[in-house]
């Protein structure tokens, strides 16, 4: 940094010849941009010691929890054939919840199907039967983003209850649909439980207490560790992906993304990408005009 604004770039070169010491670089430039991601953006940020002023780095991380059913048909489907997440369906959307095609590597879905012994292996040979769908919440956030003990940050997360009673829904409409497409038992993301045989045992799965700790829940599209916002007090950038604290910062990743979308976030981030960079043309033409096309 020189006079409060970002003049560069330096670090360490990893690599070359075995046992050999990293080596230093500096790059001075008058435009900087960081795309490290939700992850690490905020741990590179937090470098510069500032971004202090609103507490937000790092902090209202989004996540898009999600649950998955296997459903056991009387028909060979053979799952693992042709684009494995090729079908979706927004009709949830009114409810925060969107259905996925979400068939996974068969070893991986082996590894959850429910049982022991006997009882696993008669499942995971009837997995060319099987059929995968999967549901994700646009959730409320509740994420946060610190530097860990090595070069990976530690990501903690707090869902809200309103997104746990959507992911049990969630659960509900996929087991529902795969009996009325005609699956003989379906196993859920609730483990211990037993295969669900009926439209009532999925409908009392959902009304049942169970343990949350007890769902087996993923997460995608981590977004919001350095938020755009219209305020420096309420986050990291402006709407053209500079940084408050330290004009000449540019972000351009899906960290700056303020809310979950509920929906794959590849698209957005890289159309905030576009339009932060058209932004950039328009205030540094000579830059924009040095650069290869």
């Amino acid at each position: 940094m020189e006079r409060g604004r970002a003049a560069g770039v330096e670090g360490r070169l990893l690599g070359g010849e075995p046992g050999a010491p990293p080596r230093r670089f500096r790059v001075r430039a008058k435009v900087v941009v960081a795309a490290c991601g939700t992850l690490h953006t905020p741990l590179l940020l937090g470098t510069a010691g500032a971004f202090r002023s609103s507490g937000a780095l790092g902090h209202g991380v989004t996540l898009h929890p999600a649950v998955r059913v296997v459903a056991r048909f009387d028909d060979t489907l053979n799952g693992w054939d042709g684009a494995l997440q090729s079908v979706y369906s927004d009709h949830f959307d009114p409810e925060g919840i969107k259905l996925v095609g979400v068939y996974s590597a068969v070893n991986v879905l082996a590894a959850g199907l429910p049982g022991v012994g006997p009882a696993l292996r008669r499942r995971v040979r009837a997995l060319p039967r099987c059929a995968v769908f999967g549901a994700m919440i646009h959730d409320e956030g509740g994420g946060r983003v610190r530097r860990g003990l090595g070069r990976e940050p530690v990501v903690t997360y707090a869902m809200a209850p309103r997104d746990l009673a959507r992911l049990r829904r969630a659960i509900t409409i996929l087991s529902e649909m795969a009996l009325a497409a005609g699956a003989r038992e379906v196993y859920t993301a609730l483990l211990g439980a037993p295969p669900i045989t009926s439209m009532d045992a999925a409908r009392a799965a959902e009304r049942a207490p169970v343990d949350a700790r007890r769902i087996e829940c993923m997460a995608f599209h981590p977004l919001g560790s350095a938020r755009v916002a219209n305020d420096p007090r309420r986050g990291i950038v402006d709407q053209s992906g500079e940084c408050f604290e330290l004009p000449g910062l540019f972000v351009a990743d899906g960290s700056i993304l303020p809310t979950s979308i509920g929906v794959n976030s590849q698209v957005p981030i890289m159309a905030m990408a576009t339009r932060i960079a058209w932004r950039m043309a328009e205030r540094f033409p000579a830059l924009a005009a040095a650069s290869p096309a």
